[in-house]
């Protein structure tokens, strides 16, 4: 899983800008993306004025990357428009990714923005909240060269991000002046670190010259880079880089059939920070002691018991946001309600069994698993009959939803192919407690080695919804499987 490689995150931001673009010098930059060395796409930005004299920046991006051997291809294309004082004036954006595109329109007008999204026939409008007045990326780009590049100089801002479709703050700091060799020539220049708050304390660095310009973006914890490049160097073609390969947790044991392991003590720690926090607890998962270089994490399979599993609830007003459509679940499509129809028709009582009806159907009726799908909606997802865990994930979760039944979509990783990789699953509430089922694997239940990081009502369907939880850790999280049981006996794996 990777997030598109942000062309230009909008900030956000109180300057003064100091300088202006005129009409007839639009300027051009192209950079080539890299994840962990390899190519994964490419991105052109455009400078330019409006006829009414509006800063205009447009930004093209074209990502592949490689997921087992499948090639899934990104297309992003972003525009901002700003006034020659730095004052926002509206966001365009459109993101295709699959068989679908999502289109984002952001409107400024009297201090408040208003967001539109679009998915086919689906449409979710709604006033963001931002603390602090939104600059764009020209305006940003002027609040770097004002507040200067001298070591130490800190500052912090508004900034809105069209993955997570929300505002977020970012924090700056001047780490100080770099060499680094980008184009074929040896450039000194100011590297800063950004720590934005909708990514979970990812640390983003950038590399700028004395005009604001920027040189080169990374996210080292993911082992992300994008770097100035000449036209014909962003254009190339080149190795694709496989991203479940890269980010693949390697596993200190061989645990054989995953689906029978009922309970499992691991220890997990970072590479590069404390992975306390960053571990979600519930009735199958709990924190249960410190190591010198992490937590130890005990993950149960639960179960509701028999009988207990009810109507899945008697307040629906507090479960409001688990059982709401959005663009990519879409509870009210014809189509979907007579699937939910036909995966609860064998007349399960009780939320539990319905919900397990919905994860049969779902895993049976999805024939083409693979992974050349990207994060398509419920309606997608029943009309092409194909996808992998995130568009397993979530058709169930919409008809669990149609179902009146309340479901979260839930983020981690799961043990298969001698180490653990990256996933999605399904949560859904069956009167007194939060119950996994797996569409994907369409087990009943959910085994010990499905360990999670993050749970979402998805209630806008966002990019960064789905996969905020796994970008807090991937490419740092290590792991040691302590112990495991099947079938009653339990097994360490350094006593062998």
């Amino acid at each position: 899983m990777i997030r598109t490689w942000w062309p230009a995150v909008a900030l956000a931001a109180v300057a003064l800008v100091t300088s202006s673009v005129r009409a007839d010098s639009p300027t051009e930059s192209w950079y080539v993306s890299t994840l962990g060395g390899a190519r994964v796409g490419h991105s052109r930005e455009i400078v330019s004025a409006s006829r009414e004299g509006d800063v205009v920046t447009t930004v093209e991006s074209r990502m592949s990357v490689r997921r087992e051997g499948q090639t899934v291809a990104i297309e992003v294309t972003e525009r901002w428009v700003e006034s020659p004082d730095g004052a926002p004036i509206a966001y365009r954006s459109a993101r295709t990714m699959g068989p679908e595109t999502i289109v984002l329109e952001l409107d400024v007008a009297d201090g408040e923005l208003h967001l539109r999204k679009t998915l086919g026939a689906t449409e979710d409008a709604r006033v963001l909240e931002s603390e602090s007045p939104l600059l764009f990326p020209w305006a940003a780009k002027e609040l770097r060269v004002s507040r200067g590049f001298g070591a130490g100089t800190q500052y912090s801002y508004a900034a809105f991000d069209g993955e997570f479709e929300a505002v977020g703050h970012v924090s700056v700091t001047v780490a100080g002046d770099e060499a680094l060799t980008i184009k074929g020539e040896e450039r000194v220049l100011h590297k800063l670190a950004l720590d934005f708050d909708l990514l979970g304390g990812i640390e983003i660095l950038e590399w700028r010259d004395d005009e604001g310009r920027l040189w080169r973006e990374e996210l080292p914890a993911l082992g992300l880079v994008r770097e100035r490049a000449t036209r014909d160097e962003a254009l190339a073609s080149g190795a694709i880089g496989d991203v479940v390969v890269s980010t693949k947790v390697a596993s200190n044991a061989a645990l054989g059939d995953p689906s029978r392991i009922d309970s499992a003590l691991y220890e997990l720690w970072l590479t590069n920070g404390d992975i306390v926090g960053s571990v979600p607890e519930d009735a199958r998962q709990r924190v249960v002691g410190r190591t010198d270089r992490g937590v130890l994490v005990r993950v149960e399979r639960t179960v509701p018991e028999p009988g207990a599993a009810g109507e899945p609830t008697s307040d629906p007003a507090a479960f409001s946001e688990y059982l709401s459509g959005s663009t990519i679940m879409q509870t009210e499509d014809g189509a979907l309600i007579e699937a939910a129809e036909e995966a609860v028709s064998d007349g399960s009582a009780g939320a539990w069994e319905a919900a397990r009806s919905i994860e049969r159907w779902v895993f049976r009726t999805i024939v083409s698993k693979n992974l050349a799908t990207t994060f398509a909606s419920a309606r997608a997802v029943l009309e092409t009959r194909s996808g992998d865990c995130s568009e397993h994930a979530v058709l169930m979760a919409t008809l669990a939803r149609i179902a009146g039944i309340p479901s979260r979509v839930a983020s981690g990783i799961v043990y298969g192919r001698g180490g653990f990789a990256y996933h999605m699953w399904v949560e859904i509430w069956t009167g007194s407690a939060w119950h996994a089922l797996d569409p994907t694997l369409g087990k009943g239940s959910v085994d010990a080695t499905h360990v999670k990081f993050a749970d979402s009502a998805l209630s806008h369907g966002s990019v960064g919804e789905l996969s905020v939880g796994i970008l807090k850790v991937v490419n740092r999280l290590r792991l040691k499987v302590v112990e495991y049981t099947v079938d009653g006996k339990t097994y360490r794996p350094d006593d062998r």
